[in-house]
């Protein structure tokens, strides 16, 4: 990257009734201190009050029509774009604090721009109301399509700044798949070069009832999860692919039904505390933090 150059930020925000939370969303990039960005919105025609904030603010790029999902949407927004790189924040989703842009921008600046396909910060992970409640980090190392498909899928792309035509060489993210659409896109830019980690802590993740992120359809995460693996020629029976399946069954048969069945019975449940059979529906994506 040419010194004292400042890239421009692209932002894809996907959006669809949620006219609840989009205005802190628009005003948590609006009031960075970074003079070169712009914001993108794909609306998938909302009907709640969505559009109306949309037209608050002149600054914005929006459309407002039906789409195919989260992945039409993102691809959309990416023909619209016209920065050097792009950040997928999703409509419920934050950034942390006015810095965000600067700081990540003189974390680049440091390194050969050119030898990596994205650049992967930290995000934290909040309930609803905004409280923290976990953080996901980037492990401080660079990831290659070989770390990603068969050792450490770290998937953080609310944090990730992706190399714009990297992004579009690949063919932008793939509309049949709704669920992890996001390792599939980093799978699709390791292969072309790798994604380089960077210290900064980006935004904030929302969990509320109707993210996907609590979506009860985990048996469609797990298959998509698989049927991604198998596309890069990954294997379907390693601990990797298996991940997924163990959290569904520890968190929602062993420790869910197990527990509430165990609690009739006090010598039951004692054994069942006393191996930590209890603890298994705290088994999650992110790192729980009680700060």
């Amino acid at each position: 990257m040419k010194e004292n150059y400042l890239p421009k930020i692209s932002i894809l925000t996907p959006s669809y009734n949620q006219g609840k939370y989009i205005e802190e969303n628009i005003l948590s990039v609006l009031n960075q201190n970074y003079p070169n960005f712009e914001h993108i919105i794909i609306d998938g025609g909302s009907t709640d009050n969505t559009v109306d904030i949309l037209k608050k603010y002149p600054h914005l790029k929006w459309v407002s029509e039906k789409d195919e999902g989260q992945s039409d949407a993102y691809n959309k927004g990416l023909k619209m774009a016209s920065g050097d790189l792009v950040l997928c924040l999703n409509s419920d989703d934050y950034l942390l604090n006015e810095n965000v842009f600067s700081e990540v921008i003189k974390k680049i600046s440091k390194t050969k721009y050119d030898q990596f396909s994205a650049f992967m910060g930290n995000i934290i992970v909040s309930d609803e109301y905004g409280n923290k409640i976990g953080e996901m980090n980037n492990r401080n190392r660079d990831f290659s399509f070989n770390d990603l498909l068969n050792e450490l899928p770290v998937v953080i792309h609310p944090g990730t700044f992706f190399n714009v035509n990297i992004l579009k060489q690949v063919g932008g993210f793939a509309n049949d798949i709704h669920y992890v659409m996001d390792y599939d896109i980093f799978l699709k830019c390791a292969k072309v070069k790798p994604i380089h980690s960077i210290n900064v802590f980006i935004s904030a993740l929302r969990r509320h009832k109707t993210s996907k992120g609590c979506s009860k359809d985990n048996w469609k995460f797990s298959y998509e999860f698989l049927k991604v693996r198998k596309k890069y020629g990954g294997s379907i029976f390693n601990k990797m692919s298996l991940q997924p399946l163990k959290i569904i069954i520890y968190k929602y048969i062993l420790g869910y039904k197990f527990v509430e069945w165990a609690k009739q019975n006090k010598l039951i449940y004692s054994i069942a505390k006393f191996s930590g059979v209890t603890k298994l529906n705290s088994l999650s994506w992110y790192e729980k933090k009680n700060n």
